[in-house]
């Protein structure tokens, strides 16, 4: 073979071997041919790319996309710093100006733009609080803890909550429930400080008896307001049983007639609502004299007053030995013969009965006094003293009925044992005097009438 041969064999051996490496190039790229491509690196995402941060103060970033591991970059070091702790980063404010970084995921090597303004001290008021919460109608007093003292409040949203610069600070009232921001204004340096507010409800909590609630016709009870929003309405679903209504921070329920129903206290403002169920039930019988038995004295009538009752009662006497007469709430008992008897008294429309025992007896005489009987006018006095007493003896004097007369007494270590009786209004009435025996008890051993006239 010629050298010239040998020459263009060489030649077009390299030129199949180029086609060769072309073709499989081309064949590999057209398929995986099962080898794995990554994915391309995830993109980063801030949830804010502007943030203001306060002089001394701090300010977060979240990254809401990542790989979770981050760096930040700022230029201006004296201006703010950032750390990154996870997905947030936080941002602290060195001086006033405004810086611009980035935020770079190490794994992707993607970055984020993040722009930095950090205020000035002077341009931030001092406040007390900068969150505060109150239940509405109640108020909370913010301090301004360095400013000049002239000072301009804003709300937000009025129908929240109102704010009034006071001396004390800054009084903010909750009006209805909601969220809101109160800013005060330093009116010398321009300084703004601002709170935000959460106004909420009361809740609706009622000092409740036990229930049902229970008791007479034409008697009331009341409900206490331990806790509510100033503004309440009611309704009773039966007027004539139970009426209902509002008084001075209370709820008062007064029975009109027996029977059974329900009242509905509300709270207006957050609409909370209270059902009570209400029993009215009729009076219990009652009567001024509270013992077993009663004296009926010869030749005076004897007096007893129903005090509770519904109106309309029957009287079973003992007649051969007294009658009882009724007079609207009054019963008259007059004697006839000395002895014990019955006296029943029943309430016609509950059914209740009182049963007592009437004594009937003569008037206690015993000869040691100077008046027997009294009587005066209205105005005027009469004098009694006890005869052939000692000193040694302890006299008490008393009158069944003092509103008719008054008694003045004296005695004892030289000076007679006497009762001065002063009469009062018309009517009669009785005086007891009682004798002690140092131990015995006080024993009855004169009964002295009296009459008082005009």
């Amino acid at each position: 073979m010629t050298k010239t041969a040998m020459d263009m064999n060489k030649i077009l051996n390299a030129a199949l071997l180029t086609a060769l490496t072309l073709s499989l190039t081309l064949l590999l790229g057209s398929c995986n041919c099962g080898v794995d491509i990554p994915d391309a690196p995830p993109a980063i995402t801030l949830d804010r790319t502007e943030v203001t941060v306060p002089c001394g103060g701090t300010a977060q970033v979240i990254v809401t996309e990542g790989s979770g591991d981050y760096s930040v970059v700022l230029p201006q070091v004296s201006t703010a710093t950032a750390v990154t702790h996870g997905d947030t980063i936080i941002l602290h404010g060195k001086a006033d100006g405004q810086v611009s970084g980035v935020v770079r995921d190490n794994q992707s090597r993607m970055t984020a733009q993040l722009k930095v303004s950090v205020t000035s001290a002077q341009q931030l008021l001092r406040l007390s609080q900068y969150d505060a919460g109150l239940p509405i109608g109640s108020y909370v007093t913010l301090s301004v803890l360095s400013g000049s003292g002239d000072y301009t409040v804003e709300v937000a949203d009025e129908a929240i909550a109102s704010a009034k610069v006071v001396p004390s600070g800054i009084r903010i009232v909750g009006l209805k429930e909601g969220n809101t921001t109160v800013s005060v204004k330093d009116n010398a340096t321009g300084a703004v400080g601002k709170c935000e507010l959460t106004v909420s409800m009361r809740a609706f909590k009622l000092d409740l008896p036990e229930l049902p609630l229970t008791f007479p016709y034409g008697e009331s009870r009341i409900i206490g307001i331990l806790s509510g929003n100033g503004t309440y309405s009611v309704k009773s679903a039966d007027p004539a049983i139970a009426g209902v209504e509002y008084q001075s921070g209370q709820f008062v329920i007064t029975g009109i007639k027996p029977g059974k129903t329900t009242v509905t206290l509300t709270d207006d403002i957050s609409g909370e609502s209270r059902e009570v169920e209400v029993v009215i039930t009729l009076k219990p019988l009652l009567l001024d004299f509270q013992a077993e038995m009663v004296e009926v004295l010869q030749g005076y009538d004897t007096t007893l007053r129903i005090i509770s009752g519904n109106g309309a009662y029957e009287l079973t006497a003992d007649e051969a030995l007294f009658t009882a007469e009724l007079r609207e709430d009054l019963i008259i008992l007059t004697p006839k013969s000395n002895g014990d008897g019955k006296l029943i008294i029943k309430d016609t429309k509950s059914g209740e009965t009182k049963e007592l025992t009437v004594r009937v007896r003569d008037l206690i005489h015993s000869g040691r006094v100077t008046l027997t009987s009294v009587s005066i006018r209205v105005g005027e006095t009469a004098k009694i003293e006890v005869l052939n007493a000692s000193d040694w003896d302890y006299y008490m004097w008393s009158v069944k009925d003092g509103s008719l007369v008054s008694l003045y007494t004296r005695g004892g270590w030289g000076e007679p044992f006497s009762c001065t009786v002063k009469g009062i209004k018309p009517g009669k009435t009785i005086i007891q005097l009682s004798t002690s025996d140092w131990g015995s008890g006080a024993k009855v051993i004169e009964e002295i009438p009296v009459t008082v006239t005009e």
